[in-house]
């Protein structure tokens, strides 16, 4: 799935991001550390898969929203 020149959100709101090719780096909403989401079924963080985050140790899911859109979620 393409991500280049998608716009990011956590929640709700458009948050910073860097998307490119099928990749979309993003800093942790809890802890700043680094996290890297792979936008392709089966992969870790994308529809419904958890991402850790190696700061403190949040998980995220990210999926997408429409064409040109992607909406970040933290998992309980």
């Amino acid at each position: 799935m393409k991500t280049t020149d998608c716009q990011i959100f956590y929640k709700g709101e458009a948050t910073p991001a860097d998307a490119h090719g099928n990749n979309i780096a993003w800093c942790c909403g809890e802890c700043g550390h680094p996290l890297l989401f792979v936008c392709r079924d089966n992969q870790k963080g994308f529809g419904g898969k958890a991402t850790q985050c190696h700061g403190c140790g949040k998980s995220y899911t990210i999926h997408p929203q429409g064409d040109k859109a992607f909406t970040i979620e933290a998992l309980q």
